[in-house]
């Protein structure tokens, strides 16, 4: 069965089992796709997602390496060196944020009683920097959004510049990612085209054009931590990018820093922006190589590369559009790539 063909009914049958209405999903070589697939039809032309996390690692991480290859700023600088930071935080580094060791809590939620003084920078950074550590910095793994804001953050000073302005210019045109960027309702043609996630609460009306993640709708849309929204195009694009080393991109040692792990002896495995495979915590991609990594978005969206068997795996949904129940299908994100590898590649998904 061609892969195309497989994937299509296995993206039919999650649909009818609740675990998403909605999916595109593409997967490939460093110059040829094995398939494109989009679950209905598409009506009304190109699908734009809400992202999610993997804003953390296609416009927040890829920025900072670009700035890192040009010598703007480095692994080892810290807090402190862009922003007053208090004792316990004025050490932590940028290192330790790509890699979720910063000692931040995973999440908080950011209202007018969590941030006296409303959205704007200063008061978020003083917010959050006075807020107690999770953890000694470096002595743990907690994967936190609240970290990844503040990298972004340290993006606009260190750029000079707004944050959507600087992934724009960093990452998104170089790479010709045209239909990728914050505030769809801006650049999408077709209200149509932009897939809704979760129904608001206070409305019972599913967000549609407007990002999901609280803390970045709190910050007008435009976070370290999520605010993306894209097409399975464009995301077929980075996933090739990262197949294929960054080359043109990002320097080879500074990729190869990137896909290392920077956790070894910690509970998760992390590159810089990245999920790796062998920590002892579980794992999202499956069992799709050693050297595999990539990253996941909580609306239902996903990026993953395996060097070992050749192939780039891209699965956007919108999954909290049922809400944020994960019973139907938990693992959903290793069944997709066992699906794509069954048949391209069957023997690495012998049990």
């Amino acid at each position: 069965m061609h892969p195309r063909d497989r994937v299509a009914r296995w993206l039919a049958d999650a649909l009818d089992a609740g675990a998403f209405p909605t999916a595109s999903a593409a997967a490939g070589g460093p110059e040829h796709d094995l398939f494109r697939v989009e679950i209905p039809d598409p009506v009304g032309g190109r699908r734009v997602y809400d992202l999610a996390s993997l804003t953390k690692v296609i416009g927040t991480t890829m920025a900072f390496l670009r700035l890192i290859d040009r010598g703007e700023i480095g692994l080892d600088d810290t807090v402190s060196k862009y922003v007053p930071a208090p004792a316990d935080k004025a050490r932590i580094t940028v290192l330790d944020l790509l890699r979720h060791t910063g000692g931040f809590e995973a999440h908080f939620l950011m209202d007018d009683a969590t941030v006296p003084g409303g959205s704007a920078r200063e008061h978020v950074l003083d917010a959050i920097l006075h807020r107690p550590l999770a953890y000694a910095p470096g002595r743990d793994v907690i994967y936190s959004c609240i970290g990844f804001i503040v990298l972004g953050f340290i993006l606009e000073i260190v750029a000079g510049a707004p944050l959507d302005q600087v992934v724009r210019e960093l990452v998104l045109r170089p790479l010709g990612m045209e239909h990728t960027g914050y505030d769809p309702t801006r650049w999408v043609a077709s209200p149509d085209a932009i897939i809704a996630t979760e129904r608001d609460p206070a409305t019972g009306v599913a967000l549609c054009g407007v990002v999901h993640d609280e803390n970045a709708r709190f910050l007008g849309g435009v976070a370290g931590n999520a605010g993306l929204f894209s097409c399975l195009d464009d995301c077929v694009t980075f996933g090739r990018l990262l197949l294929n080393r960054c080359a043109g991109f990002l320097s080879p040692e500074l990729f190869d820093a990137m896909v290392r792990s920077w956790t070894p002896g910690l509970p998760d495995s992390r590159g810089l922006g990245l999920s790796l495979p062998g920590g002892s915590r579980p794992w999202p991609g499956g069992r799709i190589g050693d050297d595999a990594f990539g990253h996941t978005g909580f609306t239902g969206t996903s990026i993953f590369v395996s060097p070992s068997t050749d192939l780039f795996f891209v699965l956007l949904t919108n999954r909290v559009n049922y809400g944020r129940d994960l019973a139907a299908m938990p693992d959903y994100r290793a069944r997709y790539h066992e699906t794509v590898l069954q048949t391209v590649r069957p023997e690495r998904v012998a049990r």
